[in-house]
């Protein structure tokens, strides 16, 4: 798994937003990122869901590629955020 620490901020600012409709959080990352894959031709890097459905930091597997799939408070409940998110440094540079 990524490690997505303190000095890493990650930026998330075009992706695609999912309704769930129901589907247990697995399911719903796997149909999403399919879909997504189908309509822009390639895989999400990252997908984002509410913080109150994930805790922490999890991962799924759809054939050879592996999506992290992070909390967020930003996105609602019963929805997936789905990208390629921009890294920012936190850490600034000797000037």
């Amino acid at each position: 798994m990524a490690n997505y620490g303190p000095k890493v901020r990650i930026i998330m600012k075009v992706g695609m937003l999912w309704f769930t409709d129901g589907d247990p959080l697995y399911l719903a990352v796997i149909k999403a990122a399919k879909f997504y894959y189908q309509k822009y031709g390639h895989w999400p890097t990252q997908c984002q869901c509410c913080d109150e459905i994930l805790l922490e930091p999890t991962e799924v597997q759809i054939e050879d590629v592996v999506i992290p799939v992070l909390p967020s408070r930003k996105v609602l409940c019963d929805h997936l955020w789905l990208g390629s998110p921009e890294e920012k440094s936190h850490e600034r540079s000797a000037a």
